[in-house]
């Protein structure tokens, strides 16, 4: 690969994804999570955060919000899993 092409990558995908939740994973202790709206549920074992177009649920072991900020946090503990469910349209 090119050097500057996987920030020209990066740059294509922020320009796709408007507002949508983006997670930064950094081994399976770290995860960074950006665009969410609120924090709606907050334990050692599970976190959930609401976005714009859904809901990222964390799962694990000693879970804690590291850093927060405006649209941004970091999650560390053991986590075991991260899933992503999207809010149904209205009927």
């Amino acid at each position: 690969m090119k050097k500057g092409c996987v920030s020209a990558l990066l740059t294509w995908l922020d320009d796709v994804l408007p507002g949508r939740i983006r997670l930064y994973a950094v081994g399976s202790e770290r995860l960074m999570v950006e665009n969410y709206s609120f924090v709606s549920e907050l334990s050692q074992k599970r976190i959930v955060l609401q976005g714009s177009d859904g809901c990222v649920l964390i799962e694990g072991d000693g879970l804690s919000i590291s850093e927060m900020r405006k649209g941004a946090l970091i999650v560390l503990g053991a986590i075991a899993c991260v899933a992503f469910e999207k809010r149904r349209a209205m009927d």
